[in-house]
């Protein structure tokens, strides 16, 4: 069961590192993360439990901020005129 587990994530692991998307990556990174710990946990390795069980919350911080990231960009796309106001806005208080 534990073998199964742990080539399980080294699978994910590869398939994370042959994605384009950031995003992609970073989502299966997470579920290679989450595979790892339980290969850690059920095989008694503490060194891969526990660095995959700090890992998965660093993915999962970077995969929040690059949505929020392309939110913003999305909204500013969307929005152009009002993204160039508030530019010009933000200059003119700062010439002040």
């Amino acid at each position: 069961m534990e073998d199964v587990l742990g080539f399980l994530a080294a699978a994910l692991v590869l398939k994370a590192n042959t994605m384009q998307s950031l995003v992609k990556l970073r989502s299966f990174a997470m579920v290679a993360n989450i595979a790892f710990i339980s290969y850690g946990f059920f095989a008694g390795l503490l060194p891969v439990l526990a660095l995959h069980s700090m890992l998965l919350p660093l993915n999962a911080v970077s995969l929040a901020r690059m949505k929020l990231a392309s939110n913003d960009e999305l909204l500013t796309r969307s929005r152009p005129r009002q993204a160039l106001r508030g530019v010009l806005m933000y200059r003119h208080q700062a010439a002040q």
